[in-house]
């Protein structure tokens, strides 16, 4: 495929953010006049097909209406276009400071959709492992918007029934400990990840920090003044420390 199959296929507009490996654009398919987001990934040593093979498997296999779906992958000599659900309305980070009246009513509602999305995603094998603020975006800029779980660049995927990981079952999979990698945003680690020994219930931890920074607009475990050694979080967090 060449970039230029892609631009003709696709009418690309403007920017809608920035990540470590691209951009987001705006993109309208030039056919059927859908609406699209399509994540502009810039070949390298750290992102390739290969290397972001478990992240392009997991959006293969997702479609759910709180978790962000792709449509289309291009790959280029130079890059890979990943065609995605467009989701304007920003991030729930920033949605809370523009919304000075976000109580526990929008909270509940919005931690349920949260859960359900989670849910889904732990019955396909996927542990997100990257959930905060910043990765929840909003379906669009009015108050009783949804949210949907994005980003599944830090993600993985494990084989149903590997470990006693069983999909039906959720006492059973969260006894899942297979996963050892230190991945994701420290603030958010819960106790099994520091431990190196977890599976789903690493995203349950980081759903409980972000309802508790929805309700109070303070981080469970924030990085403290004068802490320059991540021992000190991670022993609060182990100890469950938090005000």
């Amino acid at each position: 495929i060449t970039d230029q199959l892609v631009k003709e296929t696709y009418e690309l507009g403007k920017v809608l953010g920035h990540g470590a490996s691209g951009e987001v654009l705006y993109a309208k398919h030039k056919v059927t006049q859908g609406i699209f987001a399509c994540k502009v990934v810039r070949k390298s040593s750290m992102n390739d097909a290969q290397s972001m093979s478990t992240e392009i498997e997991i959006m293969k296999r997702i479609r759910h209406k709180h978790v962000v779906s792709m449509y289309e992958l291009y790959e280029t000599p130079k890059c890979l276009w990943i065609v995605l659900e467009l989701v304007d309305g920003g991030d729930l980070f920033h949605h809370l400071a523009e919304t000075p009246d976000y109580c526990e009513k929008d909270a509940a509602r919005h931690l349920k959709q949260m859960l359900m999305g989670v849910h889904y995603l732990h019955s396909l094998g996927v542990v997100q492992r990257d959930l905060k603020l910043d990765n929840i975006l909003l379906s669009a800029k009015s108050r009783n918007c949804n949210v949907k779980l994005a980003d599944f660049g830090l993600s993985a995927l494990i084989r149903l029934g590997e470990q006693g990981y069983d999909a039906d079952e959720s006492g059973k999979r969260k006894k899942y400990t297979g996963l050892k990698e230190l991945w994701g945003t420290k603030e958010y680690f819960a106790p099994e990840v520091i431990g190196q020994g977890y599976g789903p219930q690493a995203d349950v931890w980081a759903l409980g920090c972000i309802l508790y920074e929805i309700l109070t607009g303070h981080q469970a475990f924030p990085i403290m003044r004068g802490e320059n050694d991540d021992k000190f979080l991670y022993s609060r967090i182990c100890r469950a420390e938090f005000s």
